[in-house]
């Protein structure tokens, strides 16, 4: 299935479904009046992310927030296995917690789903945390596992058959938040009195420290950076102390074309740096960007101008940006991890909601959206991205080589550029 069929199932049959459901338990609760207890001591969570528009770096906020306020939980993730290269972003949570339903076809997907929902029912899960903003299918599936508590989006509907109706636990989504904050607020809710939410939602979006929190200050042992510096030195065997190496993905974009910056352009930006004979180029990306990025570097006919995207995995990326001197790339996942490093970073934002779906770096200034309606999740009938195409390779060169060069002579410099 693609995942073009995977949304039309949300928007009709799990739509129906969660319409159905919302309003059986509308009325079960007239009768029972059956109230969440307060004092669940949060021993087992569920986080389901089925869809990854908003990218799974951005959840990294709220695994960390768990991992804070319950250290000894057990962290469970529910996700379409559509997202296998996406969820190599994920730490701190057991590979054998994330657990992925089947979608090779409508047969299989709903016998799995129906699995899933069978096993996890009886993991008696104390809480969990729907991290779909619109997803129909994730309210259905969250519901039918069932927890003790529960959290997830809503939005301002009063309706007979509104999706709060499934949850305990209330935040309202806001289209002018940053999904990463959003995200982390949900542990703070749950945390919150039952009945001071009943007729509430959860507003309150914590700043304070969340640029230092976001900022995953990480120190690596010396046998973890020998790993990576091994790969490096095998690629490019020259490596001296004026070697500067640049990271670029150039392929990440969330799957939006609009948001991606011509790949000619990366040429021309690539050649300017290669005349410089102490700048090796690393090309990085995802698995399914493998052969793409092998073609890619080998236009150049230099060697160093190398691809990573097979020989280092996406977990192993932190490794290589603590031996980067700057990274550069289109807004996407890999561009909110370099993010969180301490690598110099330029990142290319196309048309989006940077407030939204933008970086960690809070700091930074981010362009402006004018194409993009915020409550339209991301739809735009922009089909030219002028504001990508007339972004040329002379202007993010003059940055790189700026920040290269503070490098070099030990000078700080600001940590993240957004060009637009």
């Amino acid at each position: 299935m693609r995942k073009e069929d995977l949304i039309r199932l949300d928007n009709y049959f799990w739509s129906f479904i969660r319409v159905t459901l919302s309003i059986s338990r509308k009325i079960a609760f007239w009768f029972t009046k059956c109230e969440p207890h307060n004092d669940t001591e949060i021993k087992k969570i569920l986080l389901i992310k089925l869809f990854s528009e908003s990218g799974y770096a951005h959840i990294f906020p709220i695994i960390k927030k768990i991992k804070t306020e319950w250290p000894f939980a057990d962290v469970h993730l529910l996700t379409y296995d559509l997202n296998t290269n996406n969820t190599e972003f994920i730490e701190k949570i057991d590979p054998e917690r994330i657990h992925k339903i089947d979608t090779a076809g409508y047969i299989t997907y709903f016998k799995d789903v129906f699995k899933k929902v069978t096993e996890f029912a009886k993991e008696d899960f104390d809480v969990y945390f729907d991290l779909e903003s619109k997803s129909d299918a994730a309210a259905v599936i969250a519901d039918l596992i069932g927890a003790k508590k529960s959290c997830g989006f809503v939005f301002n509907d009063d309706s007979f058959y509104s999706r709060k109706v499934l949850l305990t636990h209330k935040i309202l989504y806001n289209c002018t938040i940053h999904r990463g904050l959003a995200y982390f607020s949900m542990p703070e809710a749950v945390k919150c009195d039952y009945t001071t939410l009943k007729n509430e939602y959860a507003n309150k979006f914590p700043s304070e420290d969340i640029k230092q929190l976001l900022r995953r200050p990480r120190e690596f042992t010396q046998d973890e950076q020998e790993e990576v510096y091994e790969i490096l030195n095998f690629e490019y065997p020259y490596i001296h102390e004026k070697t500067q190496f640049v990271a670029i993905a150039p392929f990440d974009n969330d799957n939006n074309t609009m948001k991606q910056w011509p790949i000619e352009h990366y040429k021309e930006l690539i050649k300017k740096f290669v005349v410089n004979k102490n700048i090796v180029v690393l090309i990085i990306g995802r698995e399914n960007d493998k052969d793409a990025a092998q073609t890619f570097a080998g236009s150049f006919e230099c060697q160093r101008v190398i691809s990573l995207t097979d020989k280092i995995a996406l977990d192993k990326l932190y490794l290589l940006f603590s031996l980067c001197d700057l990274f550069i790339s289109n807004n996407g996942e890999i561009a909110t991890f370099a993010c969180q490093s301490k690598i110099k970073n330029i990142i290319l934002c196309g048309p989006d909601r940077p407030n939204v779906c933008g970086l960690y770096a809070l700091s930074a200034e981010t362009c402006c959206s004018p194409c993009l309606n915020p409550k339209a999740f991301n739809k735009t009938k922009c089909r030219e991205n002028d504001c990508m195409t007339g972004l040329d390779p002379e202007t993010v060169f003059e940055a790189a080589d700026f920040l290269l060069k503070q490098i070099m002579i030990n000078v700080p410099a600001e940590t993240d550029k957004v060009l637009a």
